[in-house]
């Protein structure tokens, strides 16, 4: 039925798919390593629901929109061009690939207006950059043979690396979570490798085609071997972990700071008339946990970000009673909380 969305592909191809992958690993070793790991990630995917926590929504994003509608259209175009380049060559099924889901995922995330489903998606993608990264360092270009279809291999990973890196900002809804929490990272690892094997490894197995390397190793693989998928599921957890944190500390010193380009998009800004609450010096931790309430009210302003920023709470709430400040999922027992201040 759907033929005509692999009839394209060169199985000839070494890491393309065909008889050579779907030998490459043994029937009963692919059962055992689908039954282990889904055991496993399974568990962990079940550890960390329960902890997700979403303690700061903001109403809107504080920057110019000129950014994200940029990003927006480069990103369309790009996914759009290479969805071209896959219907003409009859092997839309790449379009499984998890760089082509992230793709999607941050297209939704520039589109979509602020909302906690934004913050959810955004923290998760934050940690399934890995995925551009390997592709960026080991490509594999030997089935692009159309022009210019190598170059958008490299814009479209480049891409999946820059948004996250200008989006992230603590004050809007494209927030990253405190360093030490761990629960999105496992949360993303597991949805990542449980769609490898429960999805895209039985499409694989139908068709013959290796998507994501799910059957046989790519062949700029540096662990290639007959357990490299075993392999992976050591490595890639650690890549994914220090990954993720370290895009998420460059985008927040990166977006502290106001570059010369960046002024163009701040002419004719219309300027807040209220009274600022915090001030933009200082320690930046002390000024989230001793903030001056204004009629029961704090409002927090983009103020230049420091590492410490990454341990604080992000939200509280105005106690109706003492007019203390308390975090939003830790409130005082006996203060009834009335206002939620961003």
């Amino acid at each position: 039925m759907f033929e005509w969305s692999y009839t394209g592909v060169n199985v000839s191809i070494p890491g393309a798919g065909g008889t050579s992958c779907l030998n490459y690993v043994s029937s009963s070793q692919r059962f055992y390593e689908t039954v282990i790991v889904f055991g496993v990630f399974s568990y962990l995917a079940r550890w960390a629901w329960p902890k997700i926590s979403l303690s700061f929504v903001p109403s809107s994003d504080n920057r110019p929109d000129g950014y994200k509608q940029i990003l927006l259209i480069l990103h369309c175009v790009v996914f759009g061009m290479e969805l071209g380049f896959k219907c003409a060559t009859s092997s839309l099924i790449w379009s499984l690939n998890p760089c082509h889901v992230l793709t999607i995922i941050q297209i939704f995330l520039l589109a979509s207006p602020p909302c906690a489903l934004v913050t959810h998606l955004f923290r998760l993608q934050m940690h399934m950059l890995n995925g551009p990264l390997l592709a960026l360092a080991f490509p594999v270009l030997n089935t692009r043979l159309l022009p210019f279809e190598c170059g958008i291999y490299f814009i479209q990973h480049l891409l999946l690396l820059l948004v996250p890196v200008i989006l992230v900002d603590q004050t809007t809804v494209y927030s990253a979570e405190s360093f030490d929490d761990l629960s999105w990272v496992v949360l993303s690892l597991s949805l990542q490798v449980l769609y490898h094997f429960l999805i895209l490894q039985p499409i694989a197995l139908m068709t013959g085609i290796n998507l994501n390397n799910i059957l046989c190793p790519a062949i700029s693989d540096p662990f290639e071997g007959p357990h490299y998928r075993m392999a992976a599921m050591v490595h890639q957890p650690f890549l994914i972990l220090i990954l993720g944190k370290s895009i998420t500390y460059f985008g927040l010193t990166w977006n502290a700071q106001l570059w010369w380009w960046q002024s163009a998009f701040l002419v004719n800004q219309s300027q807040p008339s209220q009274k600022p609450s915090v001030s933009t010096g200082g320690d930046l931790l002390d000024t989230w946990l001793k903030p001056e309430p204004e009629a029961k009210e704090i409002s927090l302003n983009a103020t230049p970000w420091c590492w410490t920023d990454l341990f604080r709470y992000q939200t509280y709430m105005v106690s109706g009673q003492t007019d203390r400040v308390y975090p939003l999922h830790k409130p005082s027992p006996a203060d009834k909380p009335t206002t939620v201040v961003d």
